[in-house]
C-alpha cells in the first residue's frame, strides 16, 4: 500500500522550502514522487513502500514540529482531492 504525505504551510509566510524537502526525504528514506501543489506552501510526496508507516508517522511530526508547516499521512488509495482547508493561526 502506499501513501501520500501532503505539506502545508500559510501561503502568506512560505515555509516548505528546498532544505525543508531535502529534511523530509531523509525521514522518508525511501524514493517518492514528489509534486508542489503550489510552490513554497505545499507539496505531495507519494510514498510507494515504507517499513514502518507508524514510526514514519512520528518521525515527520518530530522532523516538522518547529517548521511552520501542517502535515498529512494518507493512504494513496481511494484519495481525491475535492478541498483543502486549512488553518494556520
Amino acid at each position: 500500500m502506499s501513501f501520500t504525505l501532503t505539506v502545508i504551510s500559510a501561503p502568506a509566510k512560505p515555509a516548505v522550502t528546498a532544505d525543508l524537502v531535502a529534511k523530509i526525504r531523509s525521514v522518508i528514506r525511501v524514493d517518492t514522487d514528489f509534486t508542489w501543489l503550489m510552490e513554497g506552501v505545499a507539496c505531495d510526496f507519494v510514498i510507494p513502500k515504507h517499513p514502518d508507516y507508524a514510526n514514519l508517522r512520528a518521525e515527520l511530526r518530530v522532523a516538522l514540529s518547529n517548521a511552520g508547516v501542517d502535515m498529512a499521512l494518507q493512504p494513496s488509495e481511494g484519495r481525491k482531492k475535492k478541498l483543502l482547508l486549512a488553518d494556520m493561526d
